[in-house]
Protein backbone atom coordinates (compact mmCIF):
# COMPACT_ATOMS: atom_id res chain seq x y z
CA UNK A 1 0.00 0.00 0.00
CA UNK A 2 1.52 3.55 -0.91
CA UNK A 3 2.49 5.59 2.29
CA UNK A 4 0.20 8.52 0.42
CA UNK A 5 -3.28 8.74 -1.30
CA UNK A 6 -1.75 10.13 -4.70
CA UNK A 7 -2.26 8.38 -7.78
CA UNK A 8 -0.45 9.14 -11.42
CA UNK A 9 -1.36 7.76 -14.53
CA UNK A 10 -1.12 8.31 -17.88
CA UNK A 11 -3.44 7.51 -20.27
CA UNK A 12 -3.06 7.52 -24.64
CA UNK A 13 -5.76 7.95 -26.96
CA UNK A 14 -6.02 8.18 -30.24
CA UNK A 15 -8.61 11.33 -30.10
CA UNK A 16 -7.54 14.86 -30.31
CA UNK A 17 -6.77 16.88 -27.10
CA UNK A 18 -10.22 19.11 -28.47
CA UNK A 19 -11.73 16.30 -28.63
CA UNK A 20 -10.74 15.00 -24.98
CA UNK A 21 -11.90 18.58 -24.22
CA UNK A 22 -15.41 18.28 -25.87
CA UNK A 23 -15.77 14.54 -24.39
CA UNK A 24 -15.03 15.88 -21.13
CA UNK A 25 -17.23 18.69 -21.09
CA UNK A 26 -20.12 16.33 -22.28
CA UNK A 27 -18.82 14.08 -18.96
CA UNK A 28 -18.56 17.30 -16.73
CA UNK A 29 -21.38 18.85 -14.47
CA UNK A 30 -19.85 22.48 -13.63
CA UNK A 31 -19.18 22.56 -10.30
CA UNK A 32 -21.59 23.52 -7.87
CA UNK A 33 -22.66 24.53 -3.87
CA UNK A 34 -25.44 21.74 -4.57
CA UNK A 35 -22.85 18.88 -4.84
CA UNK A 36 -21.35 19.44 -0.97
CA UNK A 37 -25.59 18.53 0.29
CA UNK A 38 -26.34 16.23 -2.86
CA UNK A 39 -25.26 12.93 -4.43
CA UNK A 40 -26.03 11.12 -7.45
CA UNK A 41 -25.85 11.22 -11.29
CA UNK A 42 -27.46 13.99 -12.60
CA UNK A 43 -26.89 12.33 -16.40
CA UNK A 44 -23.72 13.23 -16.31
CA UNK A 45 -20.78 11.32 -14.18
CA UNK A 46 -17.99 14.08 -13.22
CA UNK A 47 -18.70 16.87 -11.83
CA UNK A 48 -16.20 19.73 -12.11
CA UNK A 49 -14.25 21.96 -14.01
CA UNK A 50 -12.75 21.38 -17.68
CA UNK A 51 -10.04 24.27 -18.88
CA UNK A 52 -8.60 24.62 -22.40
CA UNK A 53 -6.03 21.89 -22.00
CA UNK A 54 -6.69 20.14 -18.44
CA UNK A 55 -9.65 19.41 -16.17
CA UNK A 56 -10.28 19.30 -12.01
CA UNK A 57 -13.01 16.39 -11.91
CA UNK A 58 -13.95 14.22 -9.52
CA UNK A 59 -16.50 11.20 -10.32
CA UNK A 60 -20.42 11.80 -8.70
CA UNK A 61 -21.85 8.80 -7.26
CA UNK A 62 -25.18 8.02 -6.00
CA UNK A 63 -23.71 7.82 -1.87
CA UNK A 64 -21.41 10.02 0.06
CA UNK A 65 -17.68 9.06 0.29
CA UNK A 66 -14.98 11.41 0.89
CA UNK A 67 -12.48 9.52 -0.54
CA UNK A 68 -13.22 9.93 -3.99
CA UNK A 69 -10.15 11.36 -5.71
CA UNK A 70 -10.00 14.31 -7.26
CA UNK A 71 -8.47 13.74 -10.92
CA UNK A 72 -6.56 16.46 -12.03
CA UNK A 73 -5.49 16.23 -15.95
CA UNK A 74 -3.50 17.64 -18.19
CA UNK A 75 -3.63 17.49 -22.34
CA UNK A 76 -0.74 17.03 -24.24
CA UNK A 77 -0.57 16.06 -28.58
CA UNK A 78 1.79 13.40 -29.56
CA UNK A 79 1.77 12.15 -32.81
CA UNK A 80 -1.00 9.57 -33.09
CA UNK A 81 -3.58 11.43 -31.05
CA UNK A 82 -3.38 12.74 -26.83
CA UNK A 83 -1.30 11.64 -24.00
CA UNK A 84 -3.56 12.76 -20.89
CA UNK A 85 -1.58 12.78 -17.23
CA UNK A 86 -3.52 12.17 -14.41
CA UNK A 87 -3.04 12.81 -10.99
CA UNK A 88 -6.04 11.53 -8.23
CA UNK A 89 -5.83 13.05 -4.75
CA UNK A 90 -8.02 13.21 -2.31
CA UNK A 91 -9.82 16.46 -1.17
CA UNK A 92 -7.86 19.00 1.01
CA UNK A 93 -10.26 18.46 3.87
CA UNK A 94 -9.92 15.03 3.38
CA UNK A 95 -6.13 15.21 3.60
CA UNK A 96 -6.35 16.98 6.82
CA UNK A 97 -8.69 14.78 8.59
CA UNK A 98 -6.79 12.22 7.59
CA UNK A 99 -3.51 13.54 8.55
CA UNK A 100 -4.55 15.11 12.12
CA UNK A 101 -6.47 11.47 12.76
CA UNK A 102 -3.15 9.85 11.68
CA UNK A 103 -1.35 12.38 13.88
CA UNK A 104 -3.63 11.56 17.05
CA UNK A 105 -2.96 7.52 16.82
CA UNK A 106 0.29 7.83 17.02
CA UNK A 107 0.44 10.28 19.95
CA UNK A 108 -1.34 8.37 21.94
CA UNK A 109 0.85 5.04 20.87
CA UNK A 110 3.80 7.02 22.13
CA UNK A 111 2.30 8.24 25.24
CA UNK A 112 0.56 5.26 26.32
CA UNK A 113 3.75 2.95 25.71
CA UNK A 114 5.80 5.41 27.21
CA UNK A 115 3.82 5.70 30.29
CA UNK A 116 3.64 1.81 30.42
CA UNK A 117 7.45 1.55 29.86
CA UNK A 118 8.34 4.09 32.85
CA UNK A 119 6.15 2.33 35.35
CA UNK A 120 7.01 -0.76 34.32
CA UNK A 121 3.64 -2.25 34.23
CA UNK A 122 2.94 -3.25 30.26
CA UNK A 123 -0.52 -4.34 30.16
CA UNK A 124 -2.00 -6.31 26.85
CA UNK A 125 -4.44 -4.27 26.19
CA UNK A 126 -2.07 -1.33 24.82
CA UNK A 127 -1.95 -3.14 21.77
CA UNK A 128 -5.33 -2.51 21.12
CA UNK A 129 -4.41 1.11 19.69
CA UNK A 130 -1.50 0.26 17.24
CA UNK A 131 -3.54 -2.20 16.24
CA UNK A 132 -6.77 0.12 15.75
CA UNK A 133 -4.45 2.42 13.53
CA UNK A 134 -3.68 -0.53 10.96
CA UNK A 135 -7.34 -1.60 10.86
CA UNK A 136 -8.24 2.31 10.18
CA UNK A 137 -5.15 2.75 7.79
CA UNK A 138 -6.18 -0.39 5.65
CA UNK A 139 -9.99 0.29 5.65
CA UNK A 140 -9.05 3.95 4.80
CA UNK A 141 -6.86 2.74 1.71
CA UNK A 142 -8.75 0.27 0.56
CA UNK A 143 -11.98 2.86 -0.08
CA UNK A 144 -9.01 5.08 -1.34
CA UNK A 145 -7.77 2.87 -3.74
CA UNK A 146 -11.33 1.18 -4.64
CA UNK A 147 -12.90 4.62 -5.93
CA UNK A 148 -9.62 5.45 -7.65
CA UNK A 149 -9.98 2.19 -9.96
CA UNK A 150 -13.54 3.74 -10.15
CA UNK A 151 -12.80 6.90 -11.55
CA UNK A 152 -9.78 5.46 -13.56
CA UNK A 153 -12.23 3.05 -15.41
CA UNK A 154 -14.68 5.98 -15.71
CA UNK A 155 -11.99 8.18 -16.77
CA UNK A 156 -10.75 5.66 -19.67
CA UNK A 157 -13.89 4.96 -20.93
CA UNK A 158 -15.02 8.26 -21.31
CA UNK A 159 -11.29 9.09 -23.73
CA UNK A 160 -11.09 5.40 -25.47
CA UNK A 161 -8.40 4.63 -23.72
CA UNK A 162 -6.41 1.17 -23.86
CA UNK A 163 -5.71 0.37 -19.91
CA UNK A 164 -2.08 1.15 -19.49
CA UNK A 165 0.37 -1.45 -19.33
CA UNK A 166 1.47 -1.02 -16.08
Amino acid sequence: MKLLPYRKLILHTHLTPDQCIEKMEQSTTPWSLDHLFKHGPKGKPFVGRVHIRAFDVRHLISYNNSFIPIAHGTLHPIDKGTAVSVIFKPHKVAMIFGCVLLAVFIVLIVVTFTAAILQDEFDKALLVLPVMLVVVTTVVGVSIKSEYENSKALLMQILKSPEPPF
